[in-house]
């Protein structure tokens, strides 16, 4: 499986900061948002900052 370039991955575009999503919190391991679609109440997203960096 081809990986998906980094301009047409949405986790690579939030990282960047690249789309309308609101960052909870960001530091230099970990990047948190709300998910879009929540199966639970409290439902957060989590990326790893080195992973959005690279791409």
């Amino acid at each position: 499986m081809a990986a998906a370039s980094p301009s047409s991955c949405i986790f690579c575009q939030i990282g960047r900061s690249s789309t309308t999503t609101t960052l909870l919190h960001t530091d230099d391991k970990v990047v948190a948002f709300r998910d879009i679609n929540p199966s639970a109440f409290r439902q957060l997203g989590c990326l790893s900052a080195r992973k959005a960096s690279l791409e």
